[in-house]
């Protein structure tokens, strides 16, 4: 794999040309998430103290649906193959929305029942603030979720895929899980706060979560290959 002389990497602001129904159409919706069949993103997850996990996020496939840019993207953990999903990825002319359309999992299919708000803004203002909600059923139980965002402002990150200008995003997260069975089950609650460090045209670079139970989770990113900007890694 072709690799960078620095870790420094420049990416281009601009929107990609994608060939959809038969004619070239500017994607400028995608803002800090591009989705276009054939990108990846190489991950290391850490939680706490234990082992690094590593795992990649591949776009297999995407398309114009109205004015939306639909996208599969699989995820593949290395360490735990059992954990392997394949889910949608839509991007609004507002941003990413909540809808994750039909997840694939090892217990089955996870669907998407309701959304409401934006994930992930088009456009990110440094002191902007969303919402948004998703509700999901899945074999064993019905998920809510409610989460909100905040842009906090662009600052300078370094990660082993290279060092970036990105933009700080920092959120809260709370699920509610209503197991089918047995019947009568409580309902488990999880909150988590989220840092995340997004990069306009390349995405996720950092990521933070910190639990309830104040269990940290660090995922950063190691290589990457998106559409109209080289493949890049640094070695650790």
């Amino acid at each position: 794999m072709p690799r960078p002389h620095a870790c420094e990497v420049d990416v281009e602001e601009a929107g990609w040309r994608l060939e959809a129904d038969g004619e070239l159409r500017r994607f400028e919706a995608a803002g800090y998430a591009p989705a276009t069949a054939g990108d990846w993103w190489f991950y290391a997850t850490r939680q706490g103290p234990g082992p690094e996990l590593r795992s990649w996020e591949r776009v297999v496939s995407a398309r114009w649906q109205g004015e939306d840019w639909v996208a599969r993207v699989r995820s593949e953990h290395v360490d735990n193959p059992a954990a392997n999903s394949e889910r949608s990825m839509v991007v609004t002319p507002a941003g990413v929305s909540p809808d994750i359309g039909v997840m694939d999992t090892a217990i089955g299919p996870v669907r998407t029942l309701a959304t409401q708000g934006v994930f992930l803004p088009r456009q990110l203002t440094p002191g902007s603030r969303w919402r948004w909600q998703q509700r999901l059923g899945s074999p064993l139980a019905m998920i809510e979720v409610e989460g909100t965002g905040e842009a906090i402002a662009e600052e300078t990150v370094v990660v082993p895929a290279g060092r970036f200008t990105a933009m700080l995003v920092r959120g809260e997260i709370c699920s509610r899980v209503t197991m089918h069975e047995p019947a009568g089950a409580p309902v488990i609650e999880h909150r988590q706060r989220d840092e995340g460090h997004h990069v306009r045209g390349l995405g996720l670079v950092a990521h933070r979560t910190l639990g309830a139970s104040g269990q940290e989770l660090v995922k950063l990113l190691l290589e990457y290959s998106v559409r109209g900007s080289p493949a890049a890694s640094c070695s650790r």
